[in-house]
C-alpha cells in the first residue's frame, strides 16, 4: 500500500481541491493531500510563488479549473477518492 493510501485510510490529512496559476498565468488545479494546518501556512504564502509539494503531497493535476473525467476516473481508481465531493 502507497504512503497515500495509507494516509487516505487513516481519514487523518484531507483532500484538497486548489486552483491558481502557474509561472506562465495559466489556470492549473491541484488535489493535494494536505493537513489543514499546512493548507492554512498555503493560504499565506496564496500572494508569491510557492511549490505545493512543501504543502502535501499532490495527487493529481491538470490545466484549466476543472479536473477531466479521467483526472476524476484516476482518483477514484487509485485512491479510492470521488473527487465529486470537493466539486
Amino acid at each position: 500500500m502507497s504512503f497515500a493510501k495509507k494516509i487516505m485510510g487513516s481519514g487523518s490529512t484531507p483532500i484538497h481541491f486548489i486552483t491558481c496559476k502557474d509561472l506562465s498565468g495559466q489556470d492549473c488545479y491541484y488535489f493535494l493531500l494536505a493537513s489543514h494546518e499546512k493548507i492554512k501556512m498555503l493560504k499565506n504564502a496564496a500572494n508569491n510563488q510557492f511549490d505545493l509539494n512543501d504543502y502535501g503531497k499532490i495527487l493529481a493535476s491538470g490545466y484549466g479549473l476543472t479536473p477531466s473525467e479521467s483526472v476524476k476516473k484516476k482518483l477514484l481508481d487509485e485512491y479510492g477518492f470521488d473527487a465529486n465531493t470537493l466539486l
